[in-house]
Order: structure tokens, then C-alpha cells, then sequence
């Protein structure tokens, strides 16, 4: 990967969100001229971190540290500011935007990446949905993660076609691949935010099926109320070591989801070669083709029809693990040209 020319000020400020999503684009960018600056919290997440920042922990955390902020983000880009310097964003934080402010008075160009076009149903925001607006405005490029939110934006500003870049979801890393062989008994996993557009409630009332016998839900969000024996709820974050635990002692992974941008936990179970049942959705179509999941509509009927038939089927089992093998070679190449040719566009700001 090269930028011949500029340096990239790479800035994710998140403590927890689309960490992995910001270590794998600052892992590859840092191949390139950049310096890495990382939320103190996330630290941990990053192959290097050049310089942190402490961000805040709640309300009264947020109104105090904002101010100060205000003042630090100047000095911030006093320190790294050089003729050819640019910021790039690749994840939303409330700070964003004051770095953004001051890095056009000093006349430095900003990148801004855009997960969510408009938020989801369950964490709908206005606040943050008008920063980001205000964000994408003031933004040099606007970089989104799928052609389909970048085709929504698109319709809302018909003449940003040149501004509006994509640079598709990175390859995650695992630090372990899922082994176990197929059995009648299969041990599924829905790993993720809990909330109502990720498909959950469809996964209680496939769980009724009398062939399932094995459902893992979790993650951190809606407090699930099961009274079935079949199911367990972990409500609660799960560190990467955790994560990790699941995918390779579950059999297949779920994403039921009734609303979807684009999807990290997809990224994972694919590169941990998890079979995953995936509803057929704009975003998610981008970053798996029809052999690779078990593609369903997100209903509860679907899903627990594709639940049966992976649990009846050992050949279509394994068959998607070996699809996956190769596929990820594919998309690994696809997105290092989809790096490049952004690379390419920062190159001509």
C-alpha cells in the first residue's frame, strides 16, 4: 500500500465500538506514512499506537473533557501538522468533529468515515445523526464502508458523487479457526450487539423448533427474558479472547438481522471459518457472495428453516467451510485494491 506524498494523522477515538473494524484499516494504512492515535481505552486493540488520548466515561465526564479537549485537539494538530498531513477518521466520536473544525483552520484536509448512513432501529440518535451530518460537510472525502449506504447518501447529495469514497470492510484477524466437525447436535452462536434489528427475537421463536437444541446469545444490550433451556444469554461485553472462545466452540454462527450497513461480526466468523446463517440484506451482499453463507429473508420461518436443514446436512456443512477458504483469499486481494484506489484518491487531495 502506498501514499506517495502525504501523511495520514489516522484518529480513532472510540473506547469499545468498531474497534477491530479501526485496528485492521490502521494496521494497514500504517504501512504508509501515519501516525496512529488511538482512544486510551482501545489502546490495546491497535498493532501500534503512536500517541493516546483519555476520552470520557460518562455525562458529567463528557461536558468537562469536551472543553478541555477543545483546547488539546489545537495542540494535538500543532504537533503533527505538516504541509502534506491529512486526518482520517475511521470511526464516529462526538471529538471528531472539534479536530475536524480545527483542522480546517489550519488548513488541513479531513477524511471521515460513515458506518451508518442513519442510524438503527433501537439506536436511532438524533444528535449523532446531526453531527455526522455537520461532519460529512465540512469532511474533504466522506468514505463508507458499502456501495449500498453510499448509494443512500448519494440520493440525500446527488453532487458528492466525486466526494462520497468507498473502501470496503477489512479482513479481520483471529487468532484461532473453528474445527469442530458437523452432528446432529449443532451448537449455534449469535454474537453482537443485542438489540431488535440484529435479529434476536427471530432467534427465540425459531428456537421452538424441537431439532434445536443449542443456542448461544451474546453480547451487550437488550435484556433477554428466556425461560427456554435451549438458549443461553452472556449480557454483557465480551473481550476478543472471548470472542474468540465462542466462535470456535460453536458449530454456526447467526445474523438474522432485520436491518444491516455492513457487518464485523460477518468479517469474523468468516475469517474463523464459522458456517453462517445471513439474512439476504443490501451491505451484507458485499462482503460475502451466495456460496459462502446460508443466505435466509430475516424472518423467524427462514431462519429456523436453514437452522434445521445445516443440523439435517453434513455435506452443505462443510461445503461452506470450504467456500470460505477461498473466498477469503478473493476478498482479502478485492479489499487491497479497494485500499489502494483510496489511497490513491487521499494521494490527490
Amino acid at each position: 500500500m502506498t501514499l506517495q506524498g502525504r501523511k495520514i494523522l489516522y484518529i480513532s477515538l472510540t473506547r469499545t465500538g468498531s474497534t477491530a473494524y479501526a485496528a485492521a484499516v490502521a494496521s494497514a494504512i500504517s504501512q504508509s506514512d501515519a501516525t496512529i492515535i488511538t482512544s486510551t481505552e482501545s489502546q490495546h486493540a491497535f498493532d501500534k499506537a503512536d500517541h493516546t488520548i483519555d476520552t470520557y466515561k460518562g455525562y458529567f465526564s463528557f461536558i468537562y473533557k469536551s472543553l478541555a479537549f477543545m483546547i488539546t485537539s489545537w495542540q494535538l494538530l500543532s504537533q503533527y501538522k505538516s504541509e502534506s498531513a491529512l486526518v482520517y477518521f475511521p470511526v464516529f466520536h462526538p471529538w471528531n468533529l472539534i479536530i475536524a473544525i480545527w483542522a480546517g483552520v489550519k488548513n488541513i484536509p479531513v477524511v471521515t468515515t460513515i458506518h451508518d448512513y442513519h442510524t438503527h432501529t433501537g439506536e436511532k440518535n438524533k444528535l449523532i445523526e446531526h453531527l455526522q451530518k455537520i461532519q460529512m460537510s465540512i469532511s474533504d472525502y466522506v468514505v463508507f464502508l458499502s456501495e449500498n449506504q453510499r448509494s443512500i447518501a448519494l440520493k440525500d447529495n446527488p453532487t458528492k458523487k466525486s466526494k462520497y469514497k468507498l473502501l470496503i470492510h477489512p479482513p479481520l484477524p483471529v487468532s484461532q479457526k473453528q474445527k469442530l466437525d458437523h452432528n446432529r447436535k449443532l451448537k449455534f452462536l449469535f454474537l453482537g450487539r443485542i438489540k431488535a434489528y440484529k435479529g434476536y427475537k427471530l432467534i427465540l421463536e425459531a428456537a421452538q423448533s424441537a431439532q434445536i437444541e443449542s443456542i448461544t446469545i451474546a453480547g451487550s444490550g437488550d435484556s433477554i427474558p428466556s425461560n427456554n433451556s435451549k438458549i443461553t444469554v452472556i449480557n454483557e461485553y465480551l473481550s476478543d479472547d472471548k470472542v474468540m472462545d465462542l466462535l470456535s466452540s460453536h458449530h454456526v454462527l447467526l445474523l438474522p438481522y432485520t436491518e444491516a450497513s455492513q457487518s464485523g461480526i460477518l468479517m469474523l466468523g468468516m475469517a474463523a471459518n464459522v458456517p453462517m446463517i445471513v439474512s439476504d440484506l443490501p451491505g451484507l451482499d458485499e462482503q460475502a457472495n451466495k456460496n459462502t453463507c446460508l443466505w435466509i429473508s430475516p424472518n423467524a420461518t427462514s431462519l429456523r428453516a436453514a437452522m434445521e436443514r445445516l443440523q439435517q446436512d453434513s455435506d452443505l456443512y462443510h461445503k461452506l467451510k470450504d467456500n470460505m477458504e477461498s473466498y477469503n483469499q478473493e476478498y482479502q486481494k478485492k479489499y487491497s485494491e479497494s485500499l489502494q484506489s483510496l489511497l490513491d484518491d487521499l494521494h490527490r487531495l
